[in-house]
């Protein structure tokens, strides 16, 4: 009779903490983090522009971004689990050797033994502006379009 008494409270607890699991899973918080890349100064490979690195984001090819309206801004748009902070970068391509990985060294958001960028302590939604290969928010230093112009003496 022991037996059974042991084995039905082993279910009760294992039932238990099967539900606090579940309960915890669904009250998990994210946030979105839309990364918009600058690529205007940049011959941009075939294969095109990735989010990659860091334990989270793969490969080059792995997330690629999209330059939809052709202004040579690319972006993707991720959910991380709140809080999150972890490494990533940019490639120009889908290179399996890394070659194609943006050059950071020696910048100010250069991070860790790879020279990656650090995305820390996410806890909202959030937009990162930035140029390949530059720890700058560049967005808004893009070629301005032709005018014409009268000039007079």
């Amino acid at each position: 009779m022991e037996f059974f008494g042991k084995q039905l409270l082993m279910k009760n607890v294992y039932l238990l903490f099967s539900l606090l699991a579940i309960a915890t899973a669904s009250f998990a918080q994210t946030a979105s983090v839309t990364f918009n890349l600058n690529m205007s100064n940049e011959a941009v490979a075939e294969s095109g522009v990735y989010l990659a690195g860091g334990a989270d984001w793969g490969n080059p090819g792995d997330n690629p971004m999209l330059d939809e309206d052709g202004d040579g801004i690319y972006s993707i748009t991720v959910e991380v689990n709140t809080p999150y902070t972890g490494n990533y970068t940019f490639t120009n391509g889908a290179c399996g050797d890394w070659s194609c990985k943006e050059n950071i060294e020696g910048q100010d958001c250069a991070d860790g033994t790879w020279n990656d960028r650090l995305l820390s302590d996410v806890t909202e939604d959030m937009v990162i502006s930035t140029c390949f290969a530059q720890c700058t928010t560049c967005l808004l230093y893009t070629s301005p379009s032709p005018r014409d112009a009268t000039l007079s003496r």
